[in-house]
């Protein structure tokens, strides 16, 4: 490992006669007449190359600092770094549909895999995929990003998503899934390009991968629950889409959806507010009931029509509504040639703070997801400024997509929210870089209670985080959140500093609040940030998103 000549050494904060050796090749390098006053630090920054792949450590020892003071370190100063021929190195990428055929505009699951042939660790993989026009993400997105880490994001009925964050050990591959769907007849094929995948290590796909889909004439169901999760007691609204690819009408057109859940424990059919039919015909849905029946609709050709029902429960859990294949009956025989489900959450959390994405395998009463927000420890959001940190790969956690994105346009966000599950230690938020953190134990984010999202102040390498301009948030401003098609709009009531142990910033609220928190203040003594920044906004209106 040598010095290299690609950018000069500097020094900073070190005193106006310290003099700092490091030729261009050299082996070694040193600081004399250095001067650091209190409170300062004196910063050396000097860039190293080497010609031989392999992992090195190095390492200044307590006696290779000498001052006047006499102040010496207590342990050697380390730092590792591993050199890959980056020039050898590629990871490949797999995407495929199944069904490779659907009928009618019905969804099909899209998967990318992601493989890493190498002996190091890939991290910060992401890529954006740019679906070809009348290919769309399917509702319920039905996101999973598996092993891979990192987090999807996208919208129903948008024609692109993303994905970033994701870590692949050496010699390892992930899958991750999604539901997408066409709104044109006949054969697309959706391209990931070459090169588009990228990684902290300058590691891409060499070649591109390509999947096609196939979308055939016909009648096709689609359904999906909003809000999901909902507490016990609420409801949630139920949208059944009946779809006609065909050029020929469908008249007489029924359906049948049976409700899941054997009473108590299942979903019914709310009293109110009143169903909606925009599919012709007669639609029963009887409070209280299980059924959701339409008969005599009828449907243009190449339109579709919705069914939206309100559904409810009393008991916690998961629950998954099926309408099976060849459900929808009509007079010209169309049916639908694929299921339509959807799985609808009940929390057991009475004011709401309970509707969240679950931990995989989590049961319906798993004390991890009905911990108390008011025993936390509200988590630190920055990273030491300039300076960049070195965060363990195959450390980072998994976070939970939610199809959720937040935008603040007074100080320029727009990012997507990811699910931050708490453990014993609290929430780990080292990895959300420019994304945002949902705090998993407080409200979810549109409902009723106190919704807790985190960015950073200052990402891991050094520069401004998502949230670097919170702070200058004003009373007033307005916060858009995004999800399932509605635009929820907040208004900022207070933005102030607090304590880093100040737990009124996860107190509960009967109607439905934001609570954004990030860090401030940092002090280079301690290497801590002595305040944190929240700004509580309170739900002001819902419309449909344009």
């Amino acid at each position: 490992m040598t010095v290299s000549n690609s950018t000069l050494p500097a020094i900073t904060g070190c005193g106006a006669a310290a003099v700092l050796n490091a030729p261009t090749g050299a082996t070694t390098i040193s600081l004399t007449n250095g001067l650091i006053l209190a409170g300062q630090r004196c910063r050396i920054d000097v860039y190293v190359t080497s010609s031989t792949a392999g992992a090195y450590t190095n390492t200044i020892p307590p006696t290779n600092i000498t001052n006047d003071e006499n102040r010496l370190p207590v342990n050697s100063l380390s730092a590792n770094l591993t050199v890959g021929n980056i020039g050898n190195l590629s990871m490949a990428v797999v995407k495929g549909f199944d069904p490779l055929t659907v009928f009618g505009g019905s969804a099909s699951t899209m998967s990318v895999q992601l493989i890493n042939p190498n002996n190091v660790a890939l991290t910060g993989i992401a890529f954006t995929d740019n679906m070809p026009a009348g290919m769309i993400l399917a509702n319920p997105l039905n996101f999973n990003v598996g092993t891979c880490g990192g987090a999807l994001a996208g919208t129903p009925g948008a024609g692109s998503f993303s994905f970033s964050g994701g870590s692949l050990p050496p010699a390892s591959d992930c899958t991750l899934t999604l539901s997408a769907t066409m709104t044109v007849n006949g054969n697309l094929t959706n391209t990931i390009l070459a090169n588009a995948v990228t990684t902290d290590q300058g590691v891409s796909n060499p070649d591109p991968a390509q999947a096609s889909l196939t979308n055939l004439p016909g009648a096709s169901v689609s359904k999906f629950f909003s809000p999901n999760p909902i507490a016990a007691g609420s409801y949630s609204l139920l949208t059944i889409t009946i779809r006609n690819t065909g050029n020929i009408a469908l008249t007489g057109m029924g359906l049948l959806d049976d409700l899941p859940g054997q009473l108590p424990a299942g979903l019914i059919v709310a009293s109110a507010p009143a169903a909606v039919n925009n599919c012709g015909g007669t639609l029963s849905a009887v409070g209280g009931t299980q059924i959701i029946r339409l008969t005599g609709g009828s449907l243009g050709a190449s339109s579709s029509c919705t069914i939206v029902v309100p559904v409810t429960g009393s008991v916690s859990g998961s629950y998954r509504n099926l309408i099976p294949v060849g459900a929808l009956i009509t007079d010209q025989s169309a049916t639908n040639n694929g299921p339509a489900e959807d799985t609808l959450v009940i929390t057991s959390d009475p004011n709401g703070g309970g509707g969240r994405p679950r931990r995989a395998g989590a049961g319906p009463d798993d004390p991890a997801d009905n911990t108390a927000a008011s025993s936390t420890v509200i988590p630190l959001t920055g990273f030491a400024p300039g300076i960049e940190t070195k965060l363990d790969g195959l450390a980072r956690p998994a976070y939970a997509a939610t199809g959720l994105t937040l935008e603040i346009p007074v100080i320029k966000v727009n990012t997507s929210i990811a699910g931050i599950q708490r453990n014993k230690a609290g929430w780990d938020v080292s990895w959300l870089q420019d994304q945002v953190g949902w705090l998993d134990g407080t409200a979810y984010p549109t409902w009723k209670g106190n919704s807790v999202l985190t960015g950073h102040v200052v990402n891991a390498d050094g520069g401004a985080g998502v949230f670097s301009r919170l702070k200058y948030l004003g009373v007033g401003e307005y916060i858009f959140l995004y999800n399932a098609g509605y635009r929820y709009t907040y208004k900022v009531v207070s933005n102030e500093l607090v304590q880093p142990d100040d737990s009124t910033v996860m107190r509960h609220e009967e109607k439905a609040y934001l609570t954004l928190v990030t860090c401030d203040r940092y002090d280079e003594r301690t290497g801590t940030y002595l305040r944190l920044v929240a700004v509580r906004a309170v739900l002001v209106e819902v419309r449909a998103a344009k």
